[in-house]
């Protein structure tokens, strides 16, 4: 009997082992595996969470204006703790088929899931593969950070900016996307590409959802801008977002929010300076408030306080001598 049974469970691994061969690709070798679905050289399982759910967290803001984001795949489907060996051979094959179409994240998308399902009979070398080609997305993500950089560091700040662009788009999944920002953020000061680095950030808050931050960068992008491309393409957003009655009330929202926390503190200040007589030093925080807030009850005060204030100083001018001519 225990012979029949070693010689049921040899012929079980067979077959498991001849199901989950099915997509390897030739001459790779499976991962080794350690207790706990831990993989020597590979992502451990909370480094994995950390990463599926920064995916989550990714997609929901991009498909936050309407699933502008696109459909990058079904995976979600993949329980794994439901999940069997079949419904994991499908999801890792439909992975491969998008890593090999370059789309990056419609592959994060069905791998992740086949990497979390080490515990299922038969599944191991699908999720050690699977492991493997997030590790592959990063290390191609890295790469292009560092192109980006080294243009940079050669003066190519265009150049730099187009690399950048293809990390965020192709790549925003990954942790060294969030490197980028850094980086991207030190672009800004190359006239070169200034508008373009302003331009990219508003239109991030705006796919993310946060619309009244996105408001405000357009703005800026009006303002700082006024003769470029972006700017007018600032312009269209703005009225497309004034005209969508729920994008219009989320901007209002955010906009009462952030000057119910903003404005009394930099109102105080200002009539601080007042009293003292340092009004040079009240007007630029009284038009801040005017700029940043224009529609609130703040910025109504804040104009106020700078009409007495130009009241006041053409009374002091009106009442001081004229300069007599030698």
């Amino acid at each position: 009997m225990r012979r029949l049974a070693c010689v049921g469970i040899l012929a079980g691994c067979a077959i498991a082992l001849g199901v989950t061969g099915a997509y390897c690709e030739e001459g790779e070798p499976s991962e080794p595996q350690t207790r706990g679905g831990r993989h020597r050289g590979q992502l451990t399982d909370e480094q994995l969470q950390q990463l599926r759910d920064k995916f989550a967290q990714r997609q929901a803001e991009r498909a936050a204006r309407g699933g502008t984001a696109g459909a990058v795949g079904t995976a979600a489907g993949l329980d794994p703790k439901k999940a069997n060996l079949t419904l994991v051979a499908e999801a890792f094959k439909a992975g491969e088929a998008a890593f090999k179409a370059e789309n990056y994240p419609g592959a994060f998308e069905y791998l992740v899931d086949v990497a979390a399902c080490a515990h299922i009979q038969g599944a191991a070398n699908f999720s050690n593969q699977a492991r493997g080609r997030i590790l592959e997305m990063e290390k191609m993500a890295a790469d292009k950070l560092e192109e980006a950089r080294l243009k940079k560091l050669q003066g190519d700040g265009p150049g730099a900016l187009e690399v950048l662009k293809i990390l965020r788009e192709k790549f925003y999944f990954t942790k060294v996307a969030d490197e980028a920002a850094n980086l991207l953020q030190a672009l800004a000061s190359d006239p070169r590409v200034a508008a373009s680095v302003d331009m990219m950030a508003a239109e991030e808050s705006d796919g993310a959802g946060r619309y009244a931050e996105a408001a405000g960068r357009y703005e800026t992008v009006m303002k700082k801008y006024p003769e470029s491309v972006q700017a007018l393409k600032a312009k269209l957003r703005l009225e497309a977002m004034r005209k969508d009655e729920a994008i219009a009330a989320a901007i209002k929202e955010g906009v009462d929010k952030s000057a119910e926390s903003t404005c009394p503190g930099i109102l105080a200040m200002a009539r601080n300076f007042v009293a003292n007589g340092r009004q040079d030093k009240a007007r630029p925080l009284f038009q801040k408030v005017v700029d940043s807030f224009p529609e609130s009850e703040y910025a109504k005060e804040a104009q106020k306080a700078l009409d007495e204030m130009d009241a006041e100083a053409r009374k002091k001018e009106s009442k001081e001598p004229p300069e007599t001519q030698e």
